[in-house]
């Protein structure tokens, strides 16, 4: 029988990730109704704190995007008070991880480097790096980080029912990230980090 797993995030890491995901809610919906997106800088300060999200805004089902901002919500609401940390579904560990162990790489590359190497590359050591971090199968992170290939069949694997996985971890979060509420795409991000998309995108980050 499937054992439903959690990961325990600190709590501003969950409400960033909540963040992000709403933020491409909100993108893929104003570019759906023909509305202007925001300045290229957002979306730079967007891949700094969030390496890889570009490949989520682009592939990832609307559904799954709103599913999972519930989800972080849902986890956040459940832990309101004094707490620092939150217990979050698998996918939301692998997640924070993911982003910050593809950040790491990005930042290590110096900048004359990067376009000369693929970024399939960098993706596959980070895979390894949470695989090994959260002692997961790393097929099992892949398919919780990229599940629009196969996003029929992985309903549960992606809500976190996940047989044997470890009931938590901790996950180092970085200080850095945008400041601009949820909502408001308007506004000029305060991040000055400059990052190189990690994937080819239909967005201005050029």
């Amino acid at each position: 029988m499937d054992v439903r797993s959690f990961i325990e995030l600190d709590r501003h890491a969950v409400s960033r990730l909540a963040w992000k995901y709403e933020t491409l809610l909100t993108l893929r919906r104003e570019r759906n109704d023909g509305k202007p997106i925001p300045a290229r800088t957002f979306f730079r300060a967007l891949c700094a704190e969030f390496p890889g999200a570009l490949k989520e805004l682009d592939r990832m089902p609307p559904s799954l995007l709103e599913r999972r901002h519930q989800e972080l919500m849902a986890a956040l609401g459940e832990h309101r008070g004094t707490a620092t940390r939150v217990a979050v579904p698998l996918w939301a560990g692998v997640a924070a991880a993911y982003h910050r162990s593809l950040g790491g790489s990005l930042s290590s590359v110096p900048n004359e480097l990067r376009e000369r190497r693929a970024p399939g590359r960098r993706v596959a050591r980070a895979i390894e790096h949470v695989a090994h971090t959260l002692e997961l199968d790393k097929d099992l992170v892949q398919r919780l980080l990229f599940p629009w290939s196969t996003y029929g069949a992985l309903q549960l694997v992606d809500s976190g029912t996940i047989a044997g996985a470890p009931a938590s971890s901790t996950i180092p979060v970085t200080s850095q990230h945008i400041d601009a509420s949820p909502s408001s795409l308007n506004r000029e991000p305060a991040s000055t980090h400059v990052a190189v998309p990690v994937a080819a995108s239909h967005w201005p980050v050029d």
